[in-house]
């Protein structure tokens, strides 16, 4: 029959009591470091995970029957506040109620001021987070230049605009 050894064994180690009193074991150091980055990775990935699982879980939007949207915000944004002079531009627009939900099927007409003309882009309808996006080709711009982005968003019978830019650098 096999003898059993104990899960713990303290006959190795040397006990120390530290400054408050509580009893240390200590053990070869290398293995003390593994031991507590092994510890700290352990808990990250946990917490990572609790995380991601709790925001899948969570709600965005809470909408009822009664729910009525007064007034619309939007903002815009850029992928790179700073572009090449042949390049594409992921724009943003994020479209929020009175109440910071985000407003689904909002309609919004973007006007891109380059240097040398003037575009008018159709966005398409914000989603169900009140975003939307679209991608502006760039060309043959001149470097050191800005570019106005000016969005002009309609919801029902509300309107609100909002605005942004970039620049071209090379």
């Amino acid at each position: 029959m096999e003898e059993s050894k104990p899960a713990f064994d303290l006959s190795t180690k040397d006990l120390v009591r530290n400054e408050w009193g509580s009893i240390i074991v200590l053990t070869n150091g290398g293995d003390y470091v593994k031991s507590i980055f092994k510890l700290i990775v352990l808990t990250i990935a946990i917490s990572a995970f609790a995380g991601v699982t709790q925001a899948s879980e969570t709600k965005l939007i809470n909408l009822s029957a009664d729910h009525n949207i007064q007034e619309v915000f939007p903002k815009g944004s850029v992928l790179s506040p700073v572009v090449r002079s042949n390049a594409s531009q992921l724009v943003f627009l994020i479209v929020r109620d009175q109440n910071l939900n985000p407003v689904e099927g909002a309609a919004s007409l973007l006007t891109v001021h380059f240097p040398n003309e003037v575009q008018n882009w159709l966005m398409p309808l914000t989603d169900e987070y009140g975003v939307s996006q679209l991608t502006l080709e760039i060309k043959n711009q001149p470097p050191g230049t800005s570019v106005l982005l000016h969005f002009r968003v309609v919801f029902e019978e509300l309107e609100a605009s909002t605005r942004d830019s970039f620049r071209v650098w090379w």
